[in-house]
């Protein structure tokens, strides 16, 4: 679990560096800089499990898909976190229009430079604590795969976040947000995607689509 570790403490490191950016779109985010619990499970959930399964079964590709998961939460969470601190006006990944700054769905070219950041930091972490054990084999190749398939997640979750999570019209300011409540705790009206898909489920597909991919490309 040491990358995840690593992932979570990076992470947490650059919400807390990019938080004075975020002053004025925070209130469009479902989630701010402190994880709680539910957050953290969204982003570690899908790689506890295959670690836990790795570890009863002990095959290499449980390793890889684990190592996968944890490389697309850590290229989705610095492409947030460094995209803001950029400062660019993000642009919509599904109809490529400038969208405001916490739009979900939103990317930059910052961002992803991000995403990749954090994808081949993982990488590059786990190519340095893999197990010596036959079919463990961990080189330059092992490390590009991972790397990517953590970048393409998190593009996955870019598109998810533009088209089926759950977006509301704020009723006091007509503010389009995350948060099922923003104005004076009044509840907003959906206006977009679906209801119970939230930020959380997003990030646990996000994690699912990087072990997939991994599992598609190793």
């Amino acid at each position: 679990m040491c990358r995840f570790s690593v992932s979570l403490i990076f992470s947490s490191l650059l919400s807390k560096i990019s938080e004075s950016r975020r002053t004025e779109i925070h209130a469009s985010f479902q989630k701010n800089s402190r994880r709680d619990a539910n957050q953290v499970l969204a982003n570690g959930g899908i790689a506890t499990g295959l670690i836990v399964v790795w570890l009863i079964v002990p095959r290499p590709i449980f390793y890889f898909l684990y190592v996968g998961a944890i490389a697309a939460v850590a290229a989705d969470t610095w492409a947030t976190e460094i995209g803001v601190l950029g400062g660019q006006r993000p642009r919509s990944i599904r109809t490529w229009r400038l969208v405001p700054p916490g739009t979900s769905g939103g990317i930059t070219t910052v961002g992803v430079l991000g995403a990749m950041a954090g994808a081949s930091t993982i990488a590059v972490a786990a190519w340095t604590t893999h197990p010596a054990s036959p079919g463990y084999e961990f080189g330059g190749l092992e490390i590009l795969i991972l790397s990517v398939c953590g970048v393409l997640a998190h593009f996955l979750d870019s598109m998810l976040g533009a088209t089926v999570q759950a977006q509301y019209l704020c009723t006091e300011c007509g503010s389009s947000t995350e948060r099922l409540k923003h104005c004076q705790g009044s509840n907003g009206i959906l206006h977009r995607g679906l209801k119970w898909i939230d930020n959380d489920v997003v990030n646990s597909l996000c994690a699912l689509g990087g072990a997939l991919l991994v599992l598609m490309m190793i």
